[in-house]
């Protein structure tokens, strides 16, 4: 059986120290090259997605470094295929592979969104490209679903497993919480729908928020 651990980039992943193998594929999703494990286990079996246009903002020339060292496989939305920040990057898939067609279809349909600050890399990119990979169980490993903003809504120590600054990030307390919600209502249908399909969806996140899982 086929399994796939998507990676989030919650605090708790600095944690994860699994290695994958022919039967558990591995797919990191944002700033996941922080994470120094994720860059020294085998990258040609590995994934990497991010769907989030603020990449693209100043200041994340580091991650164009990362994806030019990265040996495993690149899946983009297909709106970014004229990024002119990707020309010079020969390796990046705008399509997801061909498997599980109609079920990936379906899945995006019911549960794909584009509304900013209200979708996430996990739902819209990594569990889709799992599925059609043939993944029968999706393990889900730093995804808390929660930012832990301060009072003045400034990312904390309980954000993400880096340090980094997020020069990206524009949420504030009250679409935090909206996008929470919206998150675990979402995964809640996704298990419903999975489980109709013989595919096991299953939080391996430490003190995580996806215990209904």
């Amino acid at each position: 059986m086929l399994s796939v651990s998507i990676l989030g980039n919650g605090p708790s992943i600095k944690f994860y120290r699994k290695k994958n193998s022919f039967n558990d594929l591995i797919i990191g999703t944002n700033n996941i090259f922080y994470l120094k494990h994720f860059n020294l286990i085998k990258q040609e079996n590995n994934y990497y997605t991010a769907y989030d246009e603020r990449f693209f903002k100043k200041g994340f020339e580091n991650w164009i470094h990362h994806l030019e060292r990265f040996k495993g496989k690149i899946f983009f939305p297909a709106s970014w295929k004229n990024k002119k920040e990707l020309k010079n990057l020969k390796k990046i898939n705008y399509s997801l592979p061909k498997h599980n067609y109609n079920l990936v279809r379906d899945y995006l349909k019911m549960f794909s969104s584009t509304d900013d600050l209200k979708s996430s890399v996990v739902i819209n990119n990594a569990i889709p490209l799992a599925l059609s990979l043939k993944a029968k169980l999706i393990n889900l490993y730093g995804c808390e679903f929660r930012y832990k903003l301060d009072k003045d809504s400034k990312l904390t120590d309980s954000s993400y497993f880096y340090k980094k600054k997020n020069i990206g990030f524009d949420h504030t307390r009250s679409t935090e919480k909206i996008w929470t919600s919206i998150q675990l209502q979402q995964l809640r249908k996704i298990k419903s729908f999975l489980g109709k399909h013989n595919i096991i969806l299953r939080d391996m996140t430490i003190n995580g928020t996806l215990k209904f899982i």
